[in-house]
């Protein structure tokens, strides 16, 4: 069966931002295709929007995922290392989910480093790649950027 990159039509992408919008988008015409949304509640104060994705042949074949991987927005101009609780949160059977590896995308600009940082000394963590909002929408004319990161 081919891989067809893409949004599900079951999939509401409505309720998040423009900009969020635009990343899904990015995201599904590349390797990936979008399953499901979801709003994730740590506290009263603190939400999170999540996407699952299920990736391509060639991103099973290459680095071995063959679940769904969690994707979570973190719309926060400082990143909280509450928005990986986002990710746990989610109410998905675990099955489904890969669960070395998942994404994070956040407004601020050094998420990368602000991650490393909260992450070094958990020897059992999973592994979380980072992006901010600028940097996929500043680099949506690459198309091997995420594949690179």
């Amino acid at each position: 069966m081919e891989f067809l990159a893409g949004i599900s039509p079951k999939t509401d992408i409505s309720f998040f931002t423009p900009e969020e919008q635009d990343i899904i988008a990015y995201l599904a015409t590349r390797d990936w295709y979008v399953t499901r949304t979801e709003y994730v509640k740590i506290t009263e104060a603190s939400r999170y929007k999540v996407i699952l994705m299920k990736p391509s042949d060639w991103i099973k074949n290459a680095f071995n995922i063959n679940r769904e991987i969690v994707v979570a927005f973190s719309s926060y101009r400082t990143f909280e290392p509450r928005s990986i609780d986002a990710i746990d949160y989610l109410d998905v059977q675990e099955l489904r989910l890969e669960e070395i590896c998942s994404i994070i995308i956040s407004k601020d600009d050094d998420i990368e480093a602000k991650l490393n940082s909260i992450l070094k000394n958990n020897e059992e963590a999973r592994v979380i790649v980072p992006f901010s909002y600028s940097e996929i929408l500043g680099n949506k004319d690459n198309p091997n950027y995420l594949r690179n990161k």
